[in-house]
């Protein structure tokens, strides 16, 4: 059976699929707790507690911009981990194929999102970026539903539109200018994987393709019978490892910038660094036996 590029596809056995989703599953249920932790009493002398005791020219979204901000980041990392669960999951199912580049890029995206809040050393430009953003969800949603009330978290309704220039005038006080950040979810993607991936725009690209259901990126799921003439649809060991060694790497990364936002000091002998190890070392197992029969396995991971 060969793929639509015409290379033979091998799929992803059921014992490598059951071992990359408990190692990987196991450092998930360390890390959760691990990064709550960090929040709502916040270590004394971390950048989180700067950040939430920190005086700053905003108050667009309340009086308590610098914990609103962080807190922002740690949703956006659960979403990456709740993606990330949610793959692992998936992957022990034999007939899931498709659907796993989606969840991966969705895991990537969301951290992307954690990352890039955090990733400049200013905690001005933290709150510049957290501002940014909001600032262009409430442009997407003012040019589709402009007269749509906005439900917050406490019940109150509000116009897209003036939260907008609240968000903007927030900007301006802090910057000098009322223009936000560039944010693009494609870009900031492709920036948070080029910390640990030569390929990241490539790869990024395909997870893209496959969500999109471009030819590109589903042919190689799908295999050709020559003889019986049949179309068969299965993961191949190649793009199978390349979601998780993505989703592994993205999470590592991602969950070291937050630990470190909080203060979190994680030592080699904590359950969840143990936990990342073994994961690590399933994958990495994997991945050099698929280069040695194939040569054609995705390298690195976090």
């Amino acid at each position: 059976m060969t793929d639509g590029e015409g290379r033979a596809i091998v799929p992803l056995s059921p014992h490598d699929r059951e071992v990359l989703s408990g190692t990987f599953l196991r450092f998930l249920d360390e890390l959760k707790p691990l990064l709550l932790s960090g929040f709502g009493e916040e270590i004394a002398g971390s950048r989180a507690e700067q950040l939430v005791t920190g005086s700053f020219a905003s108050t667009s979204q309340g009086p308590h911009p610098g914990r609103n901000a962080i807190e922002t980041v740690l949703f956006a990392t659960l979403a990456g981990l709740d993606h990330s669960r949610l793959l692992m999951s998936s992957i022990r199912q034999e007939g899931t194929t498709f659907a796993l580049a989606t969840l991966t890029r969705g895991a990537i995206e969301a951290y992307a999102r954690a990352w890039w809040l955090i990733e400049d050393e200013s905690n001005e430009e933290v709150l510049v970026r957290w501002l940014s953003a909001i600032a262009k969800e409430l442009q997407s949603l003012e040019r589709f539903a402009p007269n749509a009330p906005l439900k917050e978290l406490r019940g109150r309704d509000s116009s897209p539109g003036d939260e907008r220039e609240k968000a903007l005038n927030d900007i301006e006080r802090l910057t000098g200018s009322r223009r936000p950040r560039d944010i693009g979810y494609a870009s900031l993607a492709t920036a948070l994987q080029s910390n640990f991936d030569s390929r990241a725009r490539m790869n990024y690209s395909h997870l893209s393709g496959v969500a999109h259901g471009e030819s590109l990126g589903i042919n190689g799921f799908i295999g050709v019978d020559d003889v019986a003439h049949t179309y068969d649809i299965a993961l191949p060991e190649r793009w199978g490892m390349a979601f998780v060694s993505q989703a592994f790497s993205a999470t590592a990364f991602t969950a070291r910038k937050v630990l470190v936002l909080v203060g979190q000091d994680v030592g080699e002998t904590h359950p969840c660094v143990i936990a990342h190890d073994e994961a690590s070392t399933a994958i990495a197992t994997i991945m050099a036996r698929q280069r040695v029969a194939h040569g054609n396995a995705p390298r690195g991971q976090g």
